[in-house]
């Protein structure tokens, strides 16, 4: 690796002399000294031939010496200064321009981050930047202010501020997850979540120059993920839930009522809008999934459709954050899902197993396995399933299948009964 240099015309009276530098970090560059022209009969092994009387390849021998230290300073130099290779473009400007350093080694402005995060943020938030042409989630926003809200935690625990100068070791961002992971008792996928979206605004700071990478990436730093311990509701449940009289209280009737008409088509609620814009026209709705792009085939069944004509087809807009907390709160009123069930999962960095009533557990993507398991437990093979879920393979869907075990339990006394 370094400098070497080679003729460009070997059968011309006189050759320009072609550089080729070699370092790591970059690709090759090849370029050609256009003022250096010398007889290709004078050079010999990447070099002129030197000695007694050729005082004239001396003098163009030396220039090669000079061209080929300065470029090895300015290599070693960009690393010391900057911490990271010269890329392709800093070579060529820096031989163009003379081979002078002083543009190279200036100091260069130290730029906080938070607020400029922030201000990304609000952007999303009031629609000035888009995510597909679509606005973002309530919830997504919500969950940047909860990784904004870390980041200045950090800050403040550290005594320090996050700049685009720290920002891109590799230590800064190994000890921000070592403060969500001890110092907040975090649990494992929720460190992931605060990562990830610290990763997408730092890709976001490097596209516009802000800081020189993307650290992420660069040092390839994993993201923590753990399979979260899911449930789906079997018969039992779900009949317990429809049999609630909860006229009383008429948000809860519509959470409830939305839930189990999730429970009988099976869809993500961000596909929810485009189902009912075509459920009222026909028997079997075809959805196309706003995360995946997979098509899903929705036959609408007889209970489902007593939730439509319920509601003459438009159901009144509730908040999945709303949704998700009053589920708990109405499926409290099951006696069946006061059922004890075991969760695992890493918090602070340490195992965590712990027993919890299984209405806790209820969230608006329930539903989604619900149904899946329903069919599946009905007999549907899971290719037959896909159609409906939308899943693209037999492995994902296999993710939310889940076995009523007391059923299992009750057939294997039965056989160890006889």
């Amino acid at each position: 690796m370094g400098v070497t240099y080679f003729i460009k015309e070997k059968k011309q009276e006189k050759s320009p002399i072609g550089i080729s530098i070699n370092y790591q970090g970059i690709d090759r560059i090849q370029l050609t000294i256009a003022e250096l022209r010398v007889k290709p009969c004078e050079w010999e092994k990447g070099r002129m031939k030197t000695g007694r009387g050729k005082q004239e390849n001396a003098y163009v021998q030396h220039e090669l010496n000079r061209i080929e230290l300065e470029i090895d300073n300015f290599y070693h130099e960009f690393m010391r200064f900057h911490g990271e290779y010269p890329n392709r473009q800093d070579f060529i400007d820096f031989i163009k321009g003379g081979m002078k350093k002083e543009g190279f080694f200036k100091p260069k402005a130290v730029i906080t981050l938070i607020p400029l995060i922030e201000d990304l943020v609000k952007r999303r938030m009031e629609g000035r930047d888009l995510n597909k042409g679509k606005r973002f989630k309530e919830g997504t926003i919500d969950n940047y202010n909860s990784m904004i809200k870390a980041l200045k935690g950090y800050e403040s625990a550290r005594n320090t501020k996050l700049t685009s100068n720290n920002i891109i070791k590799k230590e800064t961002l190994n000890e921000f997850q070592n403060y969500l992971t001890i110092d907040l008792d975090m649990k494992h996928n929720t460190v992931g979540n605060r990562l990830k979206n610290f990763k997408t605004f730092l890709e976001v700071l490097s596209q516009n120059e802000v800081i020189k990478f993307n650290p992420f990436k660069k040092f390839a730093i994993n993201i923590p993920k753990e399979r979260a311990t899911t449930f789906a509701l079997y018969d039992e449940e779900l009949d317990g839930l429809a049999n609630l009289d909860l006229s009383y209280n008429p948000t809860f009737e519509l959470v409830r009522d939305k839930f189990y008409l999730l429970c009988q088509i099976g869809i993500r609620i961000c596909d929810f809008d485009a189902f009912m814009d075509f459920a009222k026209q026909n028997q079997i709705v075809n959805v196309l999934s706003e995360k995946t792009l997979s098509e899903s085939k929705i036959p609408i069944s007889q209970k489902a459709l007593s939730i439509l004509k319920k509601y003459d087809y438009v159901l009144p807009n509730i908040s999945e954050q709303k949704m998700n907390a009053y589920i708990k709160v109405i499926g409290k009123m099951v006696p069946v899902l006061h059922t004890l069930v075991q969760l695992r999962y890493t918090k602070g960095g340490r195992n965590i197993v712990r027993n919890v009533p299984k209405y806790t557990q209820i969230t608006i993507h329930t539903s989604r396995r619900t149904l899946i398991t329903t069919l599946r437990n009905a007999g549907l093979d899971s290719s037959d399933v896909m159609v409906m879920s939308g899943h693209v393979s037999e492995e994902m869907i296999s993710t939310y299948y889940k076995k009523d075990d007391n059923q299992i339990m009750q057939r294997i006394l039965a056989i160890l009964n006889k």
